[in-house]
């Protein structure tokens, strides 16, 4: 079946290389544990967001994966609007996605029938479909306009709670203090992040970090990134604060040789606010787009 195939391409080509209409997080429910908000709309009018969408519809590989969206009323550049990922917990695999834009439920319904079978419920007066594929249960339903689905269905109850209003959402909430939510990409955490233990960098960055929330946006062909790092107290700031200084140091120093990553390591500025760690930087997007493009080719290699 290519039906989820081409939703999940939809959600890793949004991950990778798009952006976040303003965000209020009326789409995320209080017990978020973390989100992501991308603003496609916003992204198809910078620099960085023409490259990225020329690529992928130019792209022969992701053609197949065109004419399902066009099959389904997807249009990626016309109609697609925003999306925002979140969890209640923080595995990564328990994610529901709310996709805003255009999509033909009844044809969606129509490809799963030509694969597989699917089965309904009535969750409040909302329609919830569920299908296999791979293995896996992937549950979804249509409420004004917005596409969602998930894995977990009790990430869908949840949500259809949130919905009818016996659930509360973070808009307007301490949650979202530090989250750019004026940007391309807003993002944020309400606690700490997972460690596979595999980086000795990450890890000690992530033991120090209590909550994580910031943005990336596009001003004047730039590329500005904000992340705001709490820590439990003013003790753990200090150090983490010196620790990421360090690495700075031992960034510019490894990439003294490469002009475009020397670039975005110097624009980045650290500061220490309280038990607050503030990261800022930025780089060009035509500079952005050139180490993409490198990473592209060295991956191919």
């Amino acid at each position: 079946m290519k039906l989820f195939s081409s939703i999940a391409l939809i959600m890793c080509f949004s991950l990778s290389s798009v952006f976040a209409a303003p965000f209020n997080g009326d789409r995320v429910p209080e017990k978020a544990k973390w989100f992501l908000h991308f603003d496609m709309e916003n992204f198809k009018n910078t620099t960085i967001g023409k490259d990225a969408l020329a690529k992928v519809l130019e792209n022969q590989e992701t053609h197949q994966f065109n004419e399902v969206l066009k099959l389904l009323g997807v249009d990626p550049v016309n109609n697609l609007k925003n999306i925002t990922i979140y969890g209640l917990d923080m595995n990564k695999k328990n994610w529901l996605l709310a996709y805003e834009g255009s999509i033909y439920v009844v044809k969606l319904l129509d490809l799963i029938k030509t694969n597989g079978s699917y089965e309904l419920n009535v969750n409040n007066g909302i329609d919830v479909y569920n299908t296999n594929y791979n293995g896996h249960k992937f549950y979804f339903f249509l409420q004004d306009n917005v596409f969602y689905i998930s894995k977990e269905v009790n990430l869908i109850n949840n949500h259809i709670q949130m919905i009818i209003g016996k659930e509360k959402s973070i808009k307007g909430s301490a949650s979202l203090e530090g989250a750019s939510t004026d940007s391309m990409i807003v993002f944020g955490s309400a606690d700490r992040l997972p460690d596979d233990g595999k980086d000795p960098t990450m890890t000690n960055i992530i033991k120090a970090v209590a909550k994580v929330s910031g943005g990336v946006k596009e001003e004047n062909a730039t590329v500005l990134t904000s992340v705001n790092l709490q820590t439990a107290d003013n003790e753990s700031a200090e150090t983490l604060n010196q620790f990421l200084q360090g690495i700075l140091g031992l960034g510019k120093l490894k990439f003294s040789n490469n002009p475009t990553i020397l670039e975005a390591i110097k624009s980045v500025v650290v500061t220490k606010e309280g038990n607050t760690i503030k990261i800022n930087g930025s780089i060009s997007s035509e500079s952005l787009i050139a180490i993409i493009n490198q990473h592209r080719a060295n991956k191919q290699k």
